[in-house]
């Protein structure tokens, strides 16, 4: 009896023991020390914006044109004396004057702009002939008055010369004529000849003019190492238009009824940043055209987003914060958790308290699992694939808790893994799509138009935050105006 009472006591004073050591034995709890994962660099996701067309116009008006002409052409177009003058009888010689009679004008027709200057023709004429043996004899004066037009067809080759065909004609008020012997000679047609010949040379005058003007090359070169600086198109928060000038089209000639326009068309990458500037990006020299039109004239601007880690799991904790799981026996309550970066990765840091099948199978502690974020565009929420645990985790759970290892698990968790950017997308939208339609950056820098397509592209993990890249598409008219010197 006494025996059996010593057996019972120190059987009492070991249980006791058990059960004041916090869990003890009886409970078969264990405490879980799992290191996190190994860190691992982040690196920088960049990926260049895609193409966008950029116009670059620089237009002259019809004023500034005729103005142009005026100073070019003289008010004596055409003097000559003692010229020979073809008639069917006889021979003329004469002195020629051809003056300007009013002021240049300018218009379009169809794809050419068409000069045209009213003169005035005068002229002082000897004719002798022989008629019947006698040799008469006359001095007259005839006098016209005409307009002459200069068509040009403007278009330029790969040396940044602007070609204009020039095609001339003659208009006349009244027409110049001899009267001999009673008849009406007309000599229209030799004025013509002359008109003709002089403003052959005229036109190529007027080519080298506009060429001078437009100085398109220079202008081009000069504007093409500007578009390397970032453009400021809202201030308060400061939002950043940064420009990569990639390639640039022949340029193309266009008219209204008021002006000449000369369109340089650019392709850009271009992609919107705010807050403190974007670095100027390194200068590259003006390139050699690009064959043929380009493939679109839409804007593509790249929008790149952001949403902190901590944002992330503040907007996972209703789905996740003490819920219970239950996959193949085994229960599990998420206490904690938290998303952070870890190289390209996700990992998804879990405070659990499990319970297996078994009385003994009960465990607490820090698990880590990582993954790939990939974004839904349909959805426009972000989940995390290729998820599994951490290999310090898995070790550690061969150690005390295999029975937790299970993918059941895991796919439990990764389903609601899954949060939406929808409303940090949409106010990312909603401001850059108003600065951008409404932007006048500077007095150079010109966009206007409606940016309606929002497109996501893609994710990626960062050292501190989840990077999103979306773009905003549509035909929004992005205009570079310089200033002309």
């Amino acid at each position: 009896m006494r025996h059996m009472r010593l057996i019972v006591a120190t059987a009492g004073i070991l249980l006791g023991g058990c059960l004041a050591a916090g869990g003890g034995l009886l409970s078969g709890q264990s405490r879980l020390t799992v290191p996190p994962p190994a860190p691992v660099a982040t690196q920088e996701h960049v990926v260049p914006a895609a193409d966008s067309y950029v116009e670059v116009p620089v237009s002259a008006s019809f004023d500034d044109l005729r103005r142009l002409a005026d100073e070019r052409l003289p008010e004596a177009i055409y003097d000559t004396t003692a010229r020979p003058i073809d008639v069917p009888t006889g021979k003329a010689v004469g002195d020629l004057h051809v003056r300007r009679a009013g002021a240049t004008t300018i218009r379009a027709a169809g794809n050419r702009l068409v000069f045209s200057v009213p003169l005035s023709f005068t002229s002082r004429i000897r004719w002798e002939g022989e008629f019947l043996g006698l040799k008469p004899s006359t001095n007259q004066t005839p006098s016209g008055a005409f307009a002459l037009s200069i068509s040009l067809l403007p278009s330029f080759g790969d040396d940044w010369e602007l070609r204009t065909s020039p095609e001339i004609s003659i208009e006349w008020k009244k027409k110049p004529a001899l009267d001999i012997l009673n008849q009406s000679i007309g000599i229209a047609g030799v004025l013509e000849n002359l008109m003709y010949s002089r403003f052959r040379e005229e036109a190529g005058e007027i080519e080298k003019s506009l060429n001078e003007s437009l100085r398109l090359r220079a202008l081009a070169a000069e504007q093409w190492r500007a578009l390397h600086s970032p453009v400021r198109v809202r201030a308060n928060p400061d939002v950043w238009l940064e420009v990569e000038p990639r390639n640039i089209y022949k340029p193309l000639v266009g008219m209204d009824e008021t002006s000449l326009t000369v369109t340089l068309g650019l392709i850009a990458g271009l992609r919107v940043i705010a807050g403190s500037p974007p670095p100027e990006r390194v200068e590259t020299l003006l390139p050699k055209f690009a064959k043929g039109l380009p493939r679109s004239r839409g804007v593509d601007v790249q929008l790149p987003l952001s949403m902190t880690y901590v944002a992330i799991s503040e907007a996972l904790a209703p789905v996740w914060k003490g819920k219970e799981f239950y996959t193949e026996g085994t229960r599990v309550t998420i206490r904690d958790l938290k998303v952070y970066g870890n190289g390209n990765r996700i990992v998804v840091a879990a405070d659990v308290k499990a319970q297996g099948r078994g009385f003994f199978s009960r465990t607490e502690g820090m698990i880590y699992l990582t993954g790939v974020p990939v974004l839904d565009p349909k959805t426009e929420t972000v989940r995390i694939d290729e998820f599994d645990f951490d290999p310090s985790t898995l070790s550690g759970l061969a150690a005390k808790a295999s029975w937790l290892a299970k993918p059941a698990f895991v796919r439990s968790l990764q389903s609601r893994l899954v949060w939406s950017v929808a409303e940090p997308l949409e106010k990312a939208r909603e401001s850059i799509r108003d600065a951008l339609s409404k932007a006048v950056a500077d007095e150079h820098f010109v966009l206007t138009g409606k940016l309606d397509e929002l497109t996501l592209e893609d994710v990626a993990a960062g050292a501190t935050h989840l990077d999103i890249r979306a773009s905003l598409k549509g035909r929004l008219n992005v205009r570079y105006a310089p200033h002309r010197k």
